[in-house]
């Protein structure tokens, strides 16, 4: 199904594997959820999913921490500078 979006902004850094993100992940999940000021997060397999609504398919925030990559998607912004600020701060703070 396409997107019905106006806009996408898509943020992906890959690094090398880091057991951190494993042994850490419920502590790293509310650290980013309250950073990027998102409500909800799950622990799924290996990494970390923090969005701003439950239902994942239709959230506007995406964020994914994982094994061996970071990911911020952000639909529907009104400024690219908003999307600049959600990315900063996440990976300032990681």
């Amino acid at each position: 199904m396409p997107s019905t979006a106006a806009n996408e902004f898509i943020c992906a850094i890959d690094y090398r594997a880091h057991a951190k993100v494993m042994d850490h992940r419920g502590e790293w999940a509310e650290m980013l959820s309250t950073i990027m000021g998102l409500d909800h997060f799950m622990i799924v397999r290996n990494g970390i999913h923090v969005v701003d609504k439950v239902e994942d398919k239709e959230s506007l925030i995406r964020t994914v921490l994982g094994f061996k990559r970071l990911s911020i998607s952000v639909r529907d912004v009104a400024r690219p500078e908003d999307f600049q600020q959600l990315t900063s701060a996440a990976t300032r703070n990681c």
